[in-house]
C-alpha cells in the first residue's frame, strides 16, 4: 500500500485497492512486522502493509 504525504498540511493518505484513508502524520506509526518481514503503517487498529 502506498502512502502519500502532503508536506504543507502534514497529512498522510494510505492508499489501497479498496481503501483510501487520510490522517494527520503524527497519528500514523510506521513499524516493521517481523512475521510479514515488511514495513507496516498502523492507524488506530488498522495495520496496513507498505509497498
Amino acid at each position: 500500500m502506498p502512502i502519500e504525504i502532503d508536506e504543507s498540511t502534514r497529512r498522510c493518505t494510505l492508499i489501497g485497492d479498496h481503501l483510501r484513508q487520510e490522517a494527520a502524520g503524527s497519528d500514523i506509526e510506521i513499524m516493521t512486522d517481523e512475521d510479514l518481514r515488511m514495513s507496516i503503517a498502523v492507524l488506530g487498529e488498522q495495520r496496513l502493509p507498505i509497498t
